[in-house]
C-alpha cells in the first residue's frame, strides 16, 4: 500500500524553458518534437527523482494534494486531510537539494477530520482565494473548513448535504464564486457564493429566482437569516450559498433552487425547486445506457458503456460478447468497436476498443477480438 507523498523541482531551467513553449505553442497541431528532451526520438522529458518524500503523514491512499501557498494539504482515504510542509522545523521548504539528496522530513501543522471517506476517489478542491478547503464524502455532503482567518481548525466549519451518495470531486470556477460538485448519482450540482446583502444574479432572476420576495421566500429568508447568525458567531463567516441547477442522469433533470445558508447546514433537498425540466438520455426500450468519451493510446481508441442493473443480468459472465451480441442489447456504436475486456457483474460497466484509423489501415483489416484480461 503506497501512502506517500512526493515532491518533484521544475525549476530547472530546461523544464522552464518546456513550460513556456508548451503554453506557447498550444493551439498548434503538432508540437511534440519542439517539447521533446531529444526531437530525434521525440520523447517527452523525464523527471526520475523527486526532491521529498514522507510517507508518515497518512496510513492509507492518498488520492488528492494540492497545493496551499507554501505549504501542501493532501487527503487520504484515512478519513483524515493534512496540512504540512516538507522538511524539518525552521528549514527553507522550497530549496535546490543536490542530486538524489531526498528529504524524508515533513512538518505537519493541522490534520482535519472528514468523516464518511474512507474509500478510494475522492477530490477536495481549495478556491482561488485560498479562504475555503471544501471535500465530499460518502454520505453525500460538502465539507468546509474556513482559511480566512489562517490554518483551519480541525473540524469542518460548514457542512451541505447535496446528494444521497458518495461526492467524488469538486472544482472551484476561476473566481472562486462557483462550485461544481460530482457525485455517483450522475449528478452535477453547481452552486454559487453570495455575499450578504448581494443582490441575485441576473441570470438566476431569469430562471424564475426573481420570484424569492413573496411571503414564503420571505420566510425562509428569516430562517435562514437566524441560522446564518447562529453559525457565524461560530465560524466568522456572513456568506450565503446559492445552488443555481443540479443536473440528473439518466433523466437529466436540473433544478433551480433558492439561497441556501453557507454557514449553516442546510440539505438542498429541503429547499423548493423553482425551476424544472428534463429530458431523456439514450434509451432502448426500458434500458439506459452511458457512454463515456472517447479516450485513446498509440494503438485504440476506448469507451466505457455503464448500463443498469436489468441489463447486467443479460451479460455473459465469463466471455467476451460479439458485436451482434451487444448490439441486441441495444447499445448503440459505429462500426469497428469491439467487447474487449470482462468486468465482474457488479460493476454494470462494458468496455469497448478499436484500432485508430491509420492502424487499421497499416493492418489491412480490423484487429479482431481479444481478451486482454479479466477483471
Amino acid at each position: 500500500m503506497d501512502h506517500s507523498i512526493r515532491l518533484w523541482y521544475l525549476g530547472t531551467d530546461k523544464l522552464q524553458e518546456r513550460i513556456r513553449d508548451s503554453m506557447t505553442l498550444k493551439g498548434q497541431a503538432n508540437f511534440r518534437k519542439e517539447l521533446a528532451d531529444d526531437c530525434q526520438s521525440g520523447r517527452t522529458i523525464q523527471i526520475h527523482y523527486p526532491i521529498a518524500i514522507n510517507t508518515d503523514l497518512h496510513n492509507d491512499y492518498v488520492d488528492c494534494v494540492r497545493f496551499l501557498g507554501h505549504y501542501v494539504v493532501s487527503k487520504g482515504s484515512d478519513m483524515s486531510v493534512v496540512v504540512f510542509r516538507f522538511g524539518s522545523f525552521g528549514e527553507e521548504f522550497y530549496k535546490i537539494r543536490p542530486k538524489l539528496q531526498v528529504d524524508t522530513s515533513a512538518l505537519q501543522l493541522v490534520r482535519m477530520d472528514l468523516p464518511d471517506s474512507d474509500i478510494w476517489f475522492i477530490k477536495f478542491d481549495i478556491d482561488p482565494l485560498n479562504r475555503w478547503i471544501v471535500s465530499g464524502n460518502k454520505m453525500g455532503q460538502l465539507c468546509f473548513w474556513d482559511l480566512t482567518e489562517g490554518l483551519p481548525g480541525v473540524n469542518m466549519n460548514v457542512t451541505v448535504k447535496i446528494a444521497e451518495c458518495c461526492i467524488r470531486q469538486i472544482c472551484f470556477g476561476a473566481n472562486g464564486r462557483i462550485m461544481v460538485a460530482v457525485a455517483d448519482d450522475y449528478s452535477v450540482t453547481r452552486l454559487e457564493r453570495i455575499l450578504e446583502g448581494e443582490d441575485i444574479p441576473p441570470y438566476c432572476k431569469s430562471a424564475g429566482l426573481s420570484s424569492v420576495n413573496g411571503p414564503s421566500a420571505k420566510r425562509a429568508k428569516r430562517r435562514s437569516r437566524k441560522q446564518g447568525r447562529k453559525r457565524n458567531s461560530d465560524s466568522g463567516s456572513s456568506e450565503n450559498i446559492l445552488a443555481v441547477q443540479q443536473v440528473h442522469r439518466p433523466r437529466f433533470t436540473i433544478n433551480i433552487f433558492r439561497r441556501m445558508v453557507f454557514s449553516g447546514t442546510l440539505p438542498c433537498s429541503a429547499l423548493p425547486p423553482i425551476l424544472k425540466f428534463s429530458f431523456e438520455a439514450m434509451t432502448t426500450g426500458s434500458n439506459d445506457f452511458y457512454y463515456s468519451n472517447k479516450y485513446e493510446d498509440d494503438e485504440y481508441e476506448y469507451r466505457h458503456v455503464h448500463v443498469t442493473k436489468e441489463v447486467a443480468k443479460l451479460i455473459p459472465k465469463n466471455r467476451l460478447m460479439s458485436e451482434t451480441e451487444w448490439r441486441s442489447l441495444g447499445i448503440q456504436q459505429s462500426p469497428g468497436w469491439v467487447h474487449y475486456m470482462i468486468h465482474g457483474p457488479e460493476r454494470h460497466v462494458l468496455l469497448f476498443r478499436r484500432p485508430l484509423p491509420n492502424k487499421q489501415n497499416i493492418a489491412g483489416k480490423p484487429t479482431g477480438q481479444a481478451q486482454v484480461g479479466v477483471r
